[in-house]
């Protein structure tokens, strides 16, 4: 079973570092994801409100 999920952790790092070269042959496509990031982060708490406890929830839940 092991051998079986080396294979597919192999398999899937190869299909990312296949998609990462791809993508970043052209510099305005990084730039335009690193834009939707940027932009997602920018949002994500204007969007939930300016309350500390609101925010406060949410950084528990992704950092613990």
């Amino acid at each position: 079973m092991n051998v079986k999920n080396s294979s597919w952790t192999v398999l899937f790092i190869s299909h990312i570092k296949r998609d990462v070269l791809v993508n970043t042959r052209s510099l305005i496509d990084v730039i335009s994801v690193f834009g939707f990031m940027l932009l997602i982060i920018i949002l994500f708490p204007i969007g939930i409100g300016p309350t500390k406890e609101k925010l406060d929830i949410v950084s528990m839940l992704y950092f613990g």
